[in-house]
């Protein structure tokens, strides 16, 4: 077992003079890389050795975590290599994987980085962090693919987008033929994102990609939406047969229209109910603005059951659960977002709502030119309107009459005091 004097700063390089000196044929060297070979030659060159070193325990940070940081490189680290030294320690510390990590840090900041260069700039520019993130993806892909550089000749530009294409091909149902993919078209546009922030060539040109147009986003976007008797039927199939916290979610999704990220992220420290006007604090995505929304009292029960953050996945293969159970039909690539088309065509529909008071309840930026200057004149609290919308709200209704159900569950007679008590109150 390695000393961890062994991997401090200098460490990998001393293991590897020592693993020279004992080679006479090629072979791998196990207890640095299972994937680094290391040739017996007397003019072998050290530097460049430790440097495919790095490079390979870079790439296997980017292949499994999709970030080069410190916290991958160490993360990656562990899995691959010191994962017994650590395990046989006495006392676990941070010592053994820093001391590995350290020179492999020190090597990054001697050359460019396009991924830090990217998301730097994209920082900078004040962009949101999910946009931020998406974009980083197809940079990830692309670096992790070729290395780290300041150009991308134009034979591996065209294998990445070719291989975007196959990733992100979709075919017609119907007829079987390729149609455009919005993904593919998105990932191209990112990709482009991600060149332009390369720096300029000596001549002063920027990295460009190797086709003419970028490709178009499709005219018609598959946008399905429940109808209110799919929502109603999801609400009853929820409600007797799920468990309490997908059905608060469920309650959520439905009432206040939420994206899958923003239900993913809520828990129970997002809901107040604590005073005489409970409300909900929804994290929210994208432009909207976050302001506290208020919680029909007779709702009450249901949002005082226990709820913790979830991954996306998982709830939109809770809701595709309740979609067979409720026997309604949801196309395999559609989720959460249906039941928000439903929220806003309801209220669009079935009621006299004014579209600002909407557009303020679903939390959507009032910028653009839709509304024109007529934000800045109107100025009555969202606050109010909210309740304005909550008492005209369709689905609320059917919630009010299910809620009335839950005592009589065995999912929920072994819910908290708090749940029973707040149950007995309402």
């Amino acid at each position: 077992m390695k000393d961890r004097t062994q991997f401090q700063v200098g460490g990998l390089r001393d293991i590897i003079l020592d693993e020279l000196a004992t080679l006479d044929t090629k072979r791998p060297v196990t207890e640095v890389m299972d994937a680094v070979e290391i040739e017996h030659k007397p003019d072998v060159d050290i530097d460049r050795l430790m440097e495919r070193i790095f490079q390979r325990i870079e790439k296997g940070a980017l292949e499994v975590f999709r970030s080069n940081e410190g916290w991958a490189l160490k993360s990656w680290a562990y899995s691959h290599i010191l994962q017994d030294e650590i395990r046989s320690a006495t006392v676990y510390d941070d010592t053994l994987l820093q001391g590995l990590v350290s020179p492999i840090e020190e090597w990054q900041k001697e050359h460019f980085d396009p991924l830090l260069n990217f998301k730097r700039k994209l920082t900078l520019s004040g962009k949101k962090d999910g946009y931020i993130r998406e974009c980083m993806r197809v940079a990830v892909w692309l670096v992790t693919k070729y290395g780290k550089k300041q150009r991308y000749s134009e034979g591996e530009l065209l294998e990445f987008l070719d291989w975007l294409d196959k990733k992100y091909e979709k075919k017609d149902p119907d007829t079987g033929k390729k149609i455009l993919s919005s993904s593919y078209a998105t990932k191209v546009h990112q990709l482009k994102t991600f060149l332009d922030s390369l720096p300029e060539d000596e001549r002063g040109h920027r990295q460009r990609l190797p086709i003419d147009t970028l490709p178009s986003y499709p005219d018609k976007y598959n946008q399905p939406a429940f109808t209110n008797e799919e929502i109603e039927s999801l609400i009853y199939a929820a409600v007797m047969d799920e468990k309490p916290e997908t059905v608060l979610r469920l309650a959520i999704a439905t009432i206040y229209g939420c994206r899958v990220g923003e239900l993913a992220k809520l828990s129970s420290e997002s809901i107040n109910l604590n005073h005489n006007d409970p409300t909900i604090d929804i994290p929210t995505e994208k432009k909207g603005r976050r302001v506290p929304q208020p919680i029909p009292k007779e709702l009450v029960p249901l949002f005082s059951i226990p709820l913790e953050p979830e991954k996306g996945y998982r709830i939109q293969r809770d809701l595709k659960r309740i979609c067979r159970k409720a026997t309604v039909p949801i196309p395999y690539w559609a989720g959460i977002h249906c039941i928000r088309r439903a929220v806003v065509t309801v209220l669009y529909s079935n009621t006299d709502l004014k579209e600002i008071s909407i557009r303020r309840f679903m939390r959507w930026s009032l910028g653009g030119r839709g509304l024109g200057v007529m934000p800045r004149y109107v100025k009555t609290p969202a606050e109010v309107t909210d309740i304005e919308v909550l008492n005209k709200h369709p689905f609320l209704p059917m919630w009010k009459t299910m809620v009335q159900f839950l005592p009589y569950l065995p999912q929920y007679q072994q819910m908290n005091v708090q749940f029973i008590t707040i149950f007995g109150k309402s």
